[in-house]
């Protein structure tokens, strides 16, 4: 089979990081930042089948990946690029870390 050019499948985010799907079909959508120049807060977005969107949770410093877990909450590397080693702004003074957002 011949290969095929890539089609738009949704648009309009910003800073895309992570992307993953829940199993009622919705695509969920990190972001690492909101705002222009790479600045603001990480979100994480839900795109229905049918397109509606919905902002889940704001507020993340510097995400970097996102995945559903069997309880239903989301689990999100919050501080991805900060190191226990250097200093790092609050909430990000002790490096990377794991935040749960209730389903």
């Amino acid at each position: 089979m011949p290969a095929q050019a890539p089609t738009q499948f949704r648009c309009c985010f910003s800073f895309i990081i992570d992307i993953t799907f829940g199993s009622d079909g919705s695509l969920y959508v990190l972001q690492f930042a909101s705002l222009p120049g790479n600045t603001g807060p990480g979100e994480l977005w839900r795109v229905t089948p049918s397109g509606v969107r919905t902002l889940v949770a704001t507020g993340l410093f510097a995400p970097g990946s996102v995945t559903i877990g069997a309880d239903g909450a989301f689990y999100v590397s919050n501080c991805s690029i900060f190191s226990t080693t250097g200093p790092g702004p609050p909430p990000c003074n002790n490096g990377g870390q794991v935040v749960r957002i209730p389903g």
